[in-house]
């Protein structure tokens, strides 16, 4: 019996050992597979290039992105980069297709899986997982990917009234009894997790998104707020690849691990409260121009009335069709044109983005008339090729890119002298406008720079003529 213990003994250390040696080894490979993004001719060989538009003569093996002009097969597109990325590689949904598209077919066969981005994100990060992963593990993964890739880079995907307040700030502490039925619910579990869409994959990659924002402005700064170099982008990718699968499960988790939990905690629990308060307002709503009232209007413009700046990931999700959000509060109002206007987006129709130069111009001439200080203090909006252009009253603060990308709550909000109802009023009329003039939705590689540039001077012509 003593032998036989010792000889069991020896194959579950040796299985260990197997395991963990195969773990490191493919932490390696996810470490090691990416390249520090380099544009020079030629110099990218050999490597497949996510989430960024690079040109043909750095000789990438394969463009996958949903940037404009990034060169990506149109069999392959989808919304984020992520999803093209695991397209290419035949994987729909959470089944493995098995059939590749021909240009990815022939990168996958090179002697090493190479990657590379120009810059760190979450669909960027995630996009070079699923290329660089074990097939299984990319299939495995693929709903989580693809709704945590949407929801990092859109701001969209959450159901509005999901039951994010599933005791996640319990879930670490709670007992074996609440697992007592974990066996009989175990399929239907798996089945959830095989959809992108289902509560389970909903609040998983919610959490798989808090838990990398918050471990990026930690050990390394938040987006936007240092310079972009891509010696910087290579270390959070080298410390970011190995460690998804294992963030990724613990994700999916229902008694996740509390290092986890403590770092995604915050910002999850803000978002679960955002949304919660905004299917409140939404229902306690009775007047048109009422908080939770929504107004959706020309150009893909949508009014959302609500009593304080949410975060983007509960604003966005609970208004996913709309390409620009204007948010009406107590305290002040944004307009932002969303990312879905500065990528080909591909799931359905998308508005163009619009000039805000006149609008806030118009805008300036009312607040002189109405008292307001114009001065160092205005409206101001960003270039309508900024990836999520702001339009908003300053009073005199010229805010940075990160504070820009960062949430509307750490933003300065300010009232205007101009009642509320009358600014909305002047929004929708430039969104009309525009949308009587040729801004309609179409898909989203009908609209490339040049074309949007031509569609705003025939917009400019219009007004000229008064029509």
């Amino acid at each position: 019996l003593e032998v036989a213990l010792a000889v069991v003994a020896v194959v579950l250390v040796a299985a260990t050992v197997v395991v963990t040696t195969a773990a490191r080894s493919g932490a390696r490979a996810l470490r090691e597979g990416f390249v520090r993004f380099d544009s020079r001719p030629g110099a990218l060989a050999g490597v497949v290039a996510v989430d960024c538009a690079v040109g043909v003569e750095a000789g990438a093996a394969l463009r996958l992105t949903h940037h404009r002009g990034g060169g990506t097969p149109e069999a392959v597109a989808e919304d984020t980069s992520t999803g093209t990325v695991l397209r290419a590689r035949g994987i729909c949904g959470g089944r493995d297709g098995g059939t590749c598209h021909p240009a990815a077919r022939a990168a996958d066969g090179l002697p090493r899986r190479r990657v590379t981005c120009n810059h760190f994100d979450i669909d960027g990060c995630l996009a070079c997982y699923a290329w660089l992963a074990p097939r299984d593990a990319a299939v495995a993964a693929a709903p989580l990917l693809r709704a945590a890739a949407r929801l990092g880079d859109f701001r969209e995907g959450l159901t509005l009234g999901l039951a994010l307040g599933d005791s996640d700030s319990a879930i670490a502490g709670a007992g074996a009894g609440a697992q007592a039925s974990a066996s009989s619910e175990a399929q239907a579990a798996a089945d959830a997790a095989a959809d992108e869409r289902s509560p389970r994959v909903q609040r998983a990659a919610l959490r798989l998104c808090c838990w990398l924002n918050a471990r990026e402005a930690h050990l390394f700064t938040r987006p936007f707020a240092a310079h972009r170099s891509q010696q910087r982008t290579e270390r959070k990718y080298s410390h970011f690849l190995p460690r998804l699968e294992a963030a990724m499960l613990a994700c999916l988790e229902e008694r996740p691990s509390a290092t986890y939990v403590a770092a995604w905690r915050a910002e999850y629990e803000r978002v679960a409260r955002d949304l919660s308060a905004l299917q409140e307002e939404r229902e306690r709503t009775s007047a048109p121009g009422g908080i939770g009232a929504l107004e959706w209007c020309a150009g893909g413009l949508v009014v959302v009335r609500t009593r304080e700046a949410r975060h983007y990931y509960a604003l966005f999700s609970s208004v996913e069709s709309a390409d620009a959000v204007l948010t009406v509060t107590p305290s002040g109002i944004e307009l932002e044109q969303r990312y879905t206007g500065y990528v080909q987006y591909c799931s359905r129709p998308t508005h163009p983005r619009l000039e805000l130069a006149p609008l806030v111009d118009r805008l300036n001439a009312l607040e002189r008339q109405a008292g307001g200080k114009v001065g160092d203090g205005a409206w101001v909006a960003d270039a309508h090729t900024d990836s999520g252009p702001i339009m908003r009253l300053s009073s005199g603060e010229k805010l940075s890119k990160a504070q820009r990308y960062g949430q509307p709550y750490d933003r300065p909000w300010h009232a205007s002298a101009i009642g509320s109802e009358v600014i909305v009023a002047e929004v929708k009329a430039h969104f009309a406008h525009a949308a009587a003039n040729g801004a309609s939705a179409r898909p989203g590689k009908a609209w490339s720079w040049h074309t949007v540039a031509g569609l705003h001077e025939r917009i400019e012509r219009a007004r000229a003529a008064g029509a």
